[in-house]
């Protein structure tokens, strides 16, 4: 029995690969918990500067609301960069078994070991090369998994290169000349797009110092003059005003 056994917890240990629609973010439980809460805490300072009331409790409810759909869009964002960027070194790999001599299939399988030493096995292309690994056992097309790799992912890239397969593929052209050179081209596409992000990286960072130094400054006044705003908070005047002033804030 105790073997039955062992064998039962290890098929419930292993994990099939999840295939992920990455134009879409799911939070997990820790995640919603966490981001929620800065969403709430941000709400709060929010209605201490702006209202200085316990009535304008949904204003803190509506800001929790607006920063959980900003983060999820970051969150997509990052792991979609994360997948090209992986997936580029992907590209690199295959290339080299591929010049080893090994078909496009077993360049895969190869691949795949290289980049579970590379990043690990909980990555994102590990996940996807274990997904085309799996479907190449029940004898699916290799363009096919590309393919549907490309529409999932919603990267132009990966798209191209899934393109460049199943014209190879169809017209019996030299297979890895033609990944060789879409290689390349993706290659310089995503490190272009690398150093512009670098480049950006700067300004918006300023962006951020800037949009904090409206907020910091009440807060300083709140703090050390309080009388000389305190005109803005209790009627129905300051409401306007500071509501004015975060519909403002917000949209910068």
């Amino acid at each position: 029995m105790k073997p039955i056994l062992n064998f039962r917890k290890n098929i419930k240990r292993t994990k099939k690969p999840q295939r992920t629609d990455y134009s879409k973010y799911r939070y997990t439980k820790p995640e919603l918990i966490l981001y929620a809460a800065v969403g709430t805490g941000i709400g709060v300072i929010v209605c201490w500067l702006c209202y200085n009331s316990i009535y304008a409790a949904p204003v803190s409810v509506i800001t929790c609301i607006v920063y959980l759909k900003k983060k999820k869009k970051e969150l997509i964002k990052k792991r979609k960069n994360t997948l090209l960027y992986h997936f580029n070194d992907f590209l690199n790999a295959l290339n080299i078994s591929l010049g080893a001599g090994y078909s496009l299939e077993n360049g895969i399988k190869s691949s795949l070991e290289d980049m579970k030493q590379l990043h690990g096995e909980k990555d994102v292309i590990v996940n996807e090369l274990n997904i085309m690994a799996s479907g190449l056992k029940i004898k699916k097309p290799i363009e096919e998994l590309f393919r549907d790799l490309g529409e999932r992912s919603d990267e132009d890239n990966i798209r191209l290169f899934s393109e460049m397969i199943t014209t190879a593929r169809k017209h019996g052209g030299s297979l890895v000349k033609v990944l060789s050179d879409t290689r390349k081209i993706i290659n310089e596409k995503i490190e272009t797009k690398h150093e512009t992000e670098k480049i950006l990286g700067s300004k918006i960072y300023e962006q951020k110092i800037m949009s904090i130094m409206p907020a910091a400054v009440i807060i300083y006044l709140r703090l050390t003059f309080d009388g000389f705003i305190e005109q803005l908070y209790g009627n129905i005047a300051g409401v306007i005003i500071m509501s004015g002033c975060l519909l403002v804030y917000m949209g910068a």
